[in-house]
């Protein structure tokens, strides 16, 4: 799980605090239940953002969410080829520690940042995620929050908020 926050509580978190330019949040990686299958993808519109829902059995694995550099474009883990996504700029997630048998997938739900999604099969246990956003002017996108959701049916949820918001 990628967690953001503050340094507060961590190692070193007294020079952290003390020092403007390395007060900045902090990413960390929790530890994963033994295997996870991703089972599908979703979207959804929401007032100011748009949703994306990574469905899983098997709970959640770790993850890493992150934005490429402007101009990048998504690469598919194994072969190296370039993923097309609409919109411009991509959002990466890779799933490190989980299975997925089917063929690669995309949609195009043209929603007011989400444009498309592109859904890999596995490869050497990790399962990537692009997400095709549309933004202001090419800047970064803002992902409003990323969480799991645990028990019965696991699954990651990312939101994205809408351009211009």
């Amino acid at each position: 799980m990628l967690v953001l926050g503050s340094a507060a509580g961590l190692p070193g978190a007294a020079d952290a605090a003390a020092s403007p330019a390395r007060s900045a949040p902090v990413a960390a990686v929790l530890a994963a239940p033994a295997h996870s299958t991703v089972t599908g993808l979703r979207t959804g519109r929401h007032a100011g953002f748009d949703r994306v829902v990574i469905d899983l059995a098997g709970g959640v694995p770790d993850h890493r969410v992150r934005w490429l550099p402007r101009g990048e474009q998504l690469r598919a883990d194994g072969s190296g080829d370039v993923v097309r996504l609409q919109g411009d700029r991509v959002l990466e997630v890779t799933l490190t520690g989980a299975d997925r048998f089917q063929a690669a997938s995309r949609t195009a739900p043209r929603l007011p940042a989400v444009r498309s999604t592109y859904l890999s099969p596995s490869f050497e246990a990790t399962v990537q995620v692009g997400v095709g956003v549309r933004t202001v002017d090419g800047a970064r996108g803002r992902v409003l929050r990323v969480f799991e959701v645990h028990g019965e049916h696991p699954r990651l949820v990312i939101d994205i908020v809408h351009p211009g918001r």
